[in-house]
């Protein structure tokens, strides 16, 4: 796991390319540092960062910054690289022996290629980090965010479950439900189910904006509990097949899921963390949509089949809206807390 932001950066001694000792402590108390990790000198991405490092060495100067860049390459490597680049106050630093013992150390080893991401750490006087930037360092594949952040994914896929089974159970598998249960026409299906999905988008756009200035969790807890109370009452509206009712219940669902559709992004974002953020929350939603959502239509006709009930598909939903509930219960409400973002 790469080094987090307030924790004290791990002090290391490396050889630049005058054979000289260099060690992160050196600094402490007179400068700030600007620890650079690269993969290799003279690779095209490298050139182009440390020459615009280089570009900006008196800027870094004048915030009484030391930048210090390090790579698995050797000093020599580091020197010509450095000459080429026409480096005049950047430090270059060989991790060639043990080879990435610093990288390592950093946490943005790479052991496939065998040398490090790229990442930048920003470290105070006193030596503690202050700022952190991971590009190809410290991203997390699928298996490993399973491995180090299962019961976060587990959370995630459960506070996405209520939108993703009320949609396939509501908008999708509904249009069968209604031609089959409560004898609408086609052209009134159509009709219901269509208009009902674009009236999600207004809804959902005024949820989200609603959500920004009260808070993110307490909307989707009261949509979830109204998924749970009122997905039996909907779908016995819709039954009826009467026009008024099939609106109505039809509305409570618009309105219900609305709120999971306008809120929930936002508050799954806030509560993952940065480095994980994009692999955990695909295979979260992927767990909720693709896999449990998939399988509602499905699972919805075998319900009614096999209890005789046709209000059974609301047991999906309700049982997907209270699971859902839990989770939010557990969750600690982000609203207005700095999302962590690294750049």
């Amino acid at each position: 796991m790469p080094i987090e932001v307030g924790q004290e950066a791990p002090d290391f001694t490396l050889k630049d390319a005058a054979n000289e000792d260099v060690a992160l402590s050196s600094f402490r108390g007179r400068k700030n540092v600007v620890l650079v990790f690269y993969p290799l000198a003279f690779s095209s991405v490298c050139t182009r960062q440390l020459t615009e490092i280089g570009g900006h060495e008196a800027r870094y100067a004048d915030e009484d910054a030391q930048v210090v860049g390090v790579s698995v390459d050797s000093r020599y490597v580091q020197g010509r690289f450095a000459q080429e680049l026409g480096l005049r106050d950047t430090i270059l630093l060989a991790d060639f022996e043990p080879k990435g013992a610093v990288s390592r150390a950093y946490g943005v080893y790479l052991g496939g290629p065998g040398f490090s991401g790229r990442a930048t750490f920003v470290i105070d006087k006193a030596g503690i980090v202050r700022g952190v930037a991971l590009t190809d360092a410290g991203r997390k594949g699928a298996l490993e965010v399973l491995r180090h952040h299962l019961p976060l994914v587990v959370r995630l896929a459960a506070l996405s479950l209520f939108a993703s089974v009320g949609f396939q159970a509501a908008f999708i598998y509904v249009a069968e439900w209604l031609q089959t249960i409560a004898g609408a026409s086609p052209a009134d299906t159509f009709k219901v189910t269509s208009i009902s999905m674009l009236a999600v988008t207004p809804v959902s756009l005024f949820f989200g904006w609603l959500a920004d200035h009260i808070g993110r969790r307490g909307l989707l807890a009261a949509s979830a509990a109204l998924g749970v109370l009122g997905a039996i009452p909907f779908f016995a509206l819709m039954r009826s097949g009467l026009p008024g009712q099939l609106w109505l219940g039809q509305a409570g669902f618009v309105l219900a899921l609305s709120v999971q559709f306008g809120v929930q992004g936002a508050l799954l974002a806030e509560i993952t963390p940065e480095r994980v953020r994009c692999t955990a929350l695909a295979i979260g939603s992927n767990i909720a949509w693709s896999i449990v959502g998939g399988f509602v239509p499905l699972t919805a006709t075998w319900l009614v089949w096999r209890s005789g009930n046709p209000l059974a598909p609301a047991w999906l939903v309700a049982s997907a809206a209270a699971i859902t509930f839990v989770a939010l219960m557990l969750t600690a409400d982000p609203f207005r807390r700095e999302i962590e973002v690294r750049t």
